[in-house]
């Protein structure tokens, strides 16, 4: 497989940047925090298969988060793997025809093509690049490798490498040695050989089912976001229809004041009517009243004249 370019957007501090992988092996040099490091880092990143990972390296200031697109050479085809966190989906699309959307999908399209471990082979590489590499290239490519083959990272690497060269050291004596004592020894390197692959495996099986359980815990959490999304959703909905018939309410009662208010209104004026006819009936009374009291009073003061004649 061969890298022939990378874009990031909104990645740490590559907010808008690409890189083309020209020559083989591809050479980068720039001043410091100018995105060598993240340019590793998101290498990493993008063939994790995970979307989730960048969303806490989005670049500082923007509202987006980020996006990884890598367009690689392989067996004669060009491929594009997409991580965006934006969406949380992963796709490779190929030359070939090759559509793929789920990560599991892709870890088996790597398989398929010799690329077992490739998720771990490409860290190391990484790994190497961004630290061991980092030796004054004074110095002799012995160091390095002995630099290299110390890390803890790549102890199983180098367990295969030393046996590989016990192997290649016994072939070179074949013919030298009695057959038997070439025998037992090839016999004894390969048991240790064999037993290694085991190991690595039987690690191998366990980083699958780790990632098994981990595609799982990924796959319940997102039914657990789902289900708040839907809950917040449901509870917007019956917030809205809350307040819509709390408002009718509302209104319903404020019609039902105002009219009970125009009726109070209307009988006070009633009233009001009412009393101004019982003034007036009172006036009327008193004026007559008055009017018969002066009668009265005329009418005796006649009786009494009338008397006085007699």
């Amino acid at each position: 497989m061969r890298l022939l370019k990378v874009r990031f957007k909104n990645y740490k501090i590559l907010k808008d940047r690409e890189f083309e992988f020209q020559e083989n092996p591809f050479l980068y040099i720039a001043p410091n925090e100018t995105g060598k490091s993240t340019l590793i880092e998101g290498l990493k990143d993008v063939f994790a298969l995970v979307p989730e990972r960048l969303r806490s390296k989005k670049t500082e200031g923007q509202e987006l988060e980020p996006i990884i697109e890598v367009t690689f050479a392989l067996g004669g085809h060009t491929y594009t793997l997409k991580v965006n966190a934006q969406d949380r989906t992963t796709k490779l699309r190929g030359s070939d025809g090759t559509d793929l959307s789920r990560p599991k999908a892709i870890e088996e399209f790597w398989a398929r093509r010799g690329y077992r471990f490739f998720p771990v082979v490409l860290e190391n590489l990484l790994i190497l690049r961004e630290r061991d590499l980092a030796i004054g290239i004074n110095r002799s490519l012995k160091e390095l490798l002995d630099r290299v083959l110390k890390s803890a990272r790549l102890e199983e690497t180098r367990r295969l490498l030393e046996n590989l060269l016990i192997l290649r050291e016994a072939a070179r004596g074949f013919k030298s040695q009695p057959f038997g004592q070439l025998q037992n020894t090839l016999r004894t390197e390969r048991q240790k050989l064999e037993a290694d692959i085991e190991e690595l495996l039987q690690k191998e099986r366990e980083y699958q089912a780790w990632k098994e359980e981990l595609a799982r815990v990924q796959e319940k959490l997102q039914k657990k976001v789902a289900e708040k999304e839907r809950l917040a959703k449901e509870l917007q909905k019956e917030t809205r229809l809350y307040n819509f018939l709390f408002r009718e309410k509302l209104r319903r009662l404020q019609k039902q004041l105002e009219k009970e208010i125009q009726t109070l209104e209307e009988k006070i004026l009633e009233a009001e009517k009412k009393q101004e006819g019982q003034d007036r009936l009172w006036e009327q009374l008193e004026k007559e009243t008055e009017e018969l009291t002066q009668k009265l009073i005329e009418h005796r003061s006649l009786l009494d004249k009338q008397k006085e004649n007699e």
